[in-house]
């Protein structure tokens, strides 16, 4: 048995805050056009290999075929970047240089229920169409933010149900 294997494509960059120009440590790049509802099933039925940036910004996405590829590059703070799909050529590496997250519109409140604040409880923000989809966890006291999304208007949602997303991801309530 012979089994012959294309060199693997990377993308490399440096992802910073696009006001400051400082580093985003700890924004995640992973194959998709965003934080969307379709990419998160998606994502759900079969994850597929992500990178993360280190302290300076950096991230290298390895392992990748060649051919067409497009790029998100996400933070819970920042909107999400889609990158412009790629072509990419058998082993090659492509740098794509600095990436600028822009920090975009907030979303915050308290959530309460019969005896008062509710913490530890999963919000869910989307817009109307599902192209923006993001989430957070309500604190002691019951408040939540979520952050970087684009203008638009949006809804608010309680998770009153317990989804598990895969091996590498904690339960989702």
């Amino acid at each position: 048995l012979v089994l012959m294997l294309e060199p693997e494509c990377a993308v490399v960059g440096r992802v910073v805050d696009a006001r400051t120009g400082q580093p985003v440590p700890g924004a995640s790049v992973r194959s998709g056009t965003g934080s969307s509802i379709s990419d998160m099933l998606e994502s759900m039925a079969s994850p597929g290999p992500t990178a993360r940036t280190d302290a300076q910004g950096d991230f290298r996405f390895g392992g990748l075929a060649a051919g067409a590829l497009k790029l998100s590059i996400e933070h819970a703070s920042y909107r999400a970047l889609g990158v412009a799909e790629l072509q990419l050529q058998p082993g090659e590496t492509r740098d794509l240089g600095r990436l600028a997250l822009s920090a975009g519109a907030s979303v915050y409140g308290t959530v309460r229920d019969a005896l008062g604040a509710a913490p530890n409880v999963q919000i869910m923000v989307s817009n109307a169409t599902g192209s923006v989809l993001k989430r957070a966890r309500t604190d002691s006291t019951g408040q939540y933010r979520v952050e970087g999304l684009p203008a638009g208007s949006y809804n608010v949602m309680r998770m009153d149900f317990q989804m598990d997303i895969g091996a590498d991801s904690s339960p989702m309530d």
